[in-house]
């Protein structure tokens, strides 16, 4: 392949808005194809569980042999999966771990991508939450560990670590939807959009969604500048769009089902179409989305940012503080029980900044986002 210069006449004469562009020449890729994994090692055959390719573990990545320890000894049922690094996440990583253990009666597993993270998540080991060592700062771990978990038999339930748990465990929920509408992947919404957010999914331990959910990695691994939530949708015929057509027939496609975006599993109004509208005793979690989602690529969080300095000071101390340094800065006792958030003050203010009055329905048919332009600045070929 030939390197040429991109001309900015080239630029301009392309059909896409220069507001869209502009932002994707920011940052034109979300991460630097690498990955923690080796490729056949996403397609963990089923028969490991069996012991009966216990041979090959001589040549495991360090990553994989603690996400197969973990699928051998996690208590059955739903595992869930979060991926830490970085110190902003990483001292908030304690109260996370023991909130979750409160309020479910799962198994947790943290991908901890980079070593003081993985030593915090270490000291927090036992028998019901697992650590995973991880070097990779990228947001494919999001897809790869659950493609892995998955294809050892596990149903697993991703949880982004600004997804808070309000109080009921979660897990019941998730698979009444899974049941009832009887889908193998469940992921939350938007409250006024037909926008999907996978900041909380279940994946049913199926062949079809294990062959699923490595499509997604590589897809994401060969297509940088594309949104990971975004093609996430996309793939599962969602409203989402992305910059080819889903290249799935829809007998490869698993079937989905989103949960309630209006009360149950609603997102912080960070952006104009999130929110929650209803009685507060019926939410399940709070997707706090504290803004670093696109971090993972450099990009700016924008309005979420604004959002965030708007509001930073609401927990009253001096200066600004982080959002997460809201959610978990209550009392220690709080995250080591199951009592109800809206209870302790400082949480229920932040949960009401993004309540709404009434949900607007006028968008529900509207196309989702900006659609993604697949650009290359370096190598384009002849």
């Amino acid at each position: 392949m030939e390197r040429r210069v991109v001309s900015l006449s080239m630029l301009v004469s392309t059909p896409v808005r220069l507001d869209h562009m502009w932002h994707r020449l920011r940052a034109c890729k979300r991460h630097g194809f690498d990955l923690d994994f080796r490729q056949e090692e996403l397609l963990a055959p089923w028969e490991l569980l069996t012991g009966r390719q216990w041979w090959m573990q001589e040549a495991w990545t360090r990553s994989f042999a603690d996400v197969v320890g973990f699928a051998l000894r996690a208590l059955p049922g739903v595992v869930y999966v979060t991926v830490v690094f970085g110190e902003a996440f990483q001292k908030h990583l304690g109260r996370f771990i023991a909130r979750f253990l409160a309020v479910t009666s799962s198994s947790l597993f943290v991908m901890a991508l980079d070593a003081e993270t993985h030593v915090v998540c270490a000291a927090h080991m036992q028998e019901r939450v697992g650590c995973g060592w991880g070097a990779t700062q990228t947001t494919l771990h999001k897809y790869a560990t659950p493609a892995i978990l998955t294809g050892l038999g596990r149903d697993v339930a991703w949880i982004d670590f600004d997804v808070f748990l309000v109080g009921p465990d979660p897990t019941p929920y998730l698979l009444d939807l899974a049941d009832k509408a009887g889908a193998d992947i469940v992921l939350a919404g938007s409250l006024e959009t037909r926008c999907m957010c996978n900041g909380i999914f279940f994946a049913r331990a199926t062949r079809q969604v294990q062959r699923w959910l490595v499509h997604v990695v590589e897809w994401l691994y060969n297509h940088p500048y594309d949104s990971d939530q975004k093609t996430f949708a996309a793939l599962l015929n969602g409203s989402e769009v992305v910059d080819i057509a889903c290249p799935l027939t829809a007998e490869r496609i698993p079937k989905s089902a989103v949960l309630d975006p209006v009360i149950q599993f609603p997102n912080a109004a960070t952006t104009d179409d999130n929110g929650w509208v209803g009685d507060p005793t019926e939410m399940v979690t709070f997707h706090i989305m504290a803004g670093e989602g696109d971090a993972w690529g450099g990009l700016d969080g924008g309005g979420v940012r604004r959002w965030l300095e708007e509001h930073g000071g609401l927990h009253g101390a001096s200066g600004s503080a982080g959002i997460l340094d809201i959610f978990y800065g209550a009392e220690e006792p709080f995250y080591h029980s199951s009592e109800w958030a809206f209870n302790i003050p400082s949480l229920r203010e932040a949960m009401e900044l993004s309540r709404k009055e009434f949900r607007r329905l006028d968008r529900l048919d509207e196309p989702c986002g900006p659609v993604p332009f697949q650009f290359n600045l370096v190598e384009v070929p002849r």
